[in-house]
Formats: C-alpha cells, structure tokens, sequence
C-alpha cells in the first residue's frame, strides 16, 4: 500500500497535536511529506510509530478490578524499587498503569535509530500522561504524541497525521487491524522488548 493515508474533510489534513485546530490542505500536506523523505533519508533515522496499550505498557481502571486485585497492585506498588518504578496508581485518571518490562532501556536503544512517536486510540489526555511515565524527561517523544482526537478517522489510524511515508517508517502495533492502509509489526505482550529491539536494529541495518 501507498504512504500517506486519505485527507479529512475537505480534502485537508488535520494536525491538531501540533496546534489546536490546525489543519492543511492535502496537496501542502504531500509536500511536507515528500520533504520529511528526503530529510529521515538524509539523516538515516527513520520514524518509529508506537501503539501504547498492550504494546509497550497496560492500563485498568480501577471500577475494572476487584477488591482483592485493587488491594495486590497497592502491595506491588508499595513493594517496587521507587528508583525504576513500572507500576503507577494514577488517582487522576482513575486507572492502574504497568510499563513493559525494560520498555525504557528499548526506547532509549530505539531513540538514536528512530525518530520515536506515539499513536494511540486513546485520548488525548491519557496519552500525554502515558507519555509522561514512559519518557519523564520528554525528550524522546519532544510532543510526537498523537490521540485518538488527532486521527483522521474513527476507530483507525493512518501515517497522514504523522506526515510520514511508509516507507521511512516502521509501525509497532499489536493490533494490526487498526492500520487498514500500512504494514505493521505485531508486538504481543509476551514478545520480549529485546527482541524486538533486535528485530528494529536489523530493519535499520537492512534500509541503509
């Protein structure tokens, strides 16, 4: 399949992670793209397009779980090392988050190969909050975070928003579904990071 995906309404591109309601049209929107090629070609660092739930951490609300499991994740919590914490009670969002295991040491591995983004279907604010356990510093991501409210069509995502070709980019989504126009690679939550790590050193190796 081609690069970028089909235009919104009125044959234009929204780009509201970046600015409010921002949008443009989609002849403007293919020539960013174009340039961005040249430009991740240039620099060999291609982009890296990450889902979040089940991919690189999981999320339950806690009106989901039961007493008993609500009372394990406090002791779990309690009992974690504070100086590489992967498990988060998070009172604002009503929701228990956990963190893939070593999903950091991989994303600070991925960062000078890939250009790291996050595309998730969910909302805006969880994701900048997701993105705050993943990356605290916001250095990696530098607001590459797209939502759900971002996309330019309901319950599917596309690399239009992402102003990316597919072929400069690689797609990390264990629900391959959800990309109707692009290829993907499946990452299960029982596929260790580093062999994915391993998987995303080879494709880099590969295109150069």
């Amino acid at each position: 399949p081609g690069g970028g995906g089909a235009p919104g309404a009125r044959g234009r591109t929204g780009l509201s992670y970046l600015h409010g309601a921002l949008e443009v049209r989609a002849e403007y929107a293919e020539r960013l793209r174009s340039s961005d090629l040249e430009r991740v070609l240039r620099e060999r660092r291609l982009r890296l397009v990450l889902d979040l739930d089940h991919t690189v951490l999981n999320s339950a609300l806690f009106t989901d779980l039961s007493d008993e499991e609500n009372a394990l994740l406090a002791r779990r919590l309690a009992e974690q090392d504070p100086a590489a914490p992967e498990l988060f009670r998070l009172e604002r969002l009503g929701l228990w988050t956990k963190l893939r295991p070593q999903v950091r040491e991989f994303l600070r591995e991925a960062a000078p190969l890939y250009e790291l983004w996050i595309y998730t279907m969910g909302d805006r604010r969880y994701a900048h909050e997701m993105a705050s356990l993943l990356d605290p510093s916001g250095t990696l991501f530098d607001g590459r975070i797209i939502s759900s409210q971002d996309s330019t069509a309901r319950k599917t995502k596309d690399l239009d928003v992402v102003l990316g070709c597919e072929s400069a980019a690689l797609i990390l989504d264990d629900s391959p579904s959800v990309w109707p126009r692009a290829s993907t690679t499946a990452a299960s939550s029982s596929t260790p990071l580093s062999c994915v790590t391993s998987a995303l050193c080879a494709s880099t190796s590969s295109g150069s």
